[in-house]
């Protein structure tokens, strides 16, 4: 970890590094000439026009984003990924902390839980080694949903604060790498069966309950689209 960040101008090489550094390039080279909803011209000529269905583009979005806007530090690209890295470790680590603090019921607990999430191996691997930009950013997104879900289940009070934060989650999960998507929603289905009793009594006792979670579904469909 130390020399990932210490060095700031070198990244892992192989094929991802091609296509996310390309990719990243389109996109920040369309804002410096005021092009900022279409960037993928680039891409469309050296790769495949279907690439969305592997890459979604939140995460190379969000790291040209930053380096457009620290561009008067000089900032470079690889700098621009390690910066955002950190900024999405951290979000993901929030929300595992949060997630861990709910089940344990206390804040040694959540600690425990947040740092595993941080120096999860195989979320270290997918951006150290294997330069899995999009994977990895992508599992940070998880703990929102399932911190959402958890309190949907398990709060007798209905809140809307748990619903934000599945669509918040599921939409960047889904705008930042679609097959992960796809396996976590899985994950979901499971978990939402296993706890169906405590669901249905919930929205006994809610009567707003099924309207929050229609609104949820569609402004996940809508931020997606």
């Amino acid at each position: 970890i130390y020399p990932w960040f210490m060095r700031l101008g070198e990244i892992p090489g192989g094929d991802d590094s091609l296509c996310h550094l390309s990719w990243i390039y389109d996109v920040l080279y369309g804002f410096q000439h005021g092009f900022f909803f279409s960037t993928d011209h680039l891409l469309e000529g050296i790769f495949a026009t279907n690439s969305h269905l592997y890459y979604a583009p939140f995460a190379h979005y969000s790291i040209a984003i930053n380096a457009y806007l620290f561009s008067w530090t000089g900032i470079r690209i690889t700098e621009a990924i390690k910066l955002t890295t950190v900024e999405v470790s951290f979000l993901g680590a929030i929300y595992a902390y949060l997630l861990g603090k709910k089940i344990g019921n206390n804040r040694e607990f959540g600690l425990a839980f947040g740092l595993l999430f941080l120096f999860f191996p195989y979320r270290l691997y997918d951006l150290m080694y294997r330069f899995a930009l999009a994977e990895g950013y992508a599992i940070s997104f998880i703990p929102m949903i399932f911190y959402g879900l958890y309190r949907m289940c398990h709060e007798k009070e209905l809140k809307p604060s748990p619903f934000v934060s599945i669509t918040i989650g599921a939409s960047l999960l889904i705008l930042t790498h679609p097959l992960t998507a796809a396996m976590v929603a899985l994950a979901c289905v499971v978990f939402v069966l296993a706890n169906l009793r405590n669901l249905i009594q919930a929205q006994k006792r809610n009567p707003f309950f099924l309207l929050y979670f229609a609104i949820m579904v569609i402004l996940i469909v809508l931020l997606v689209a």
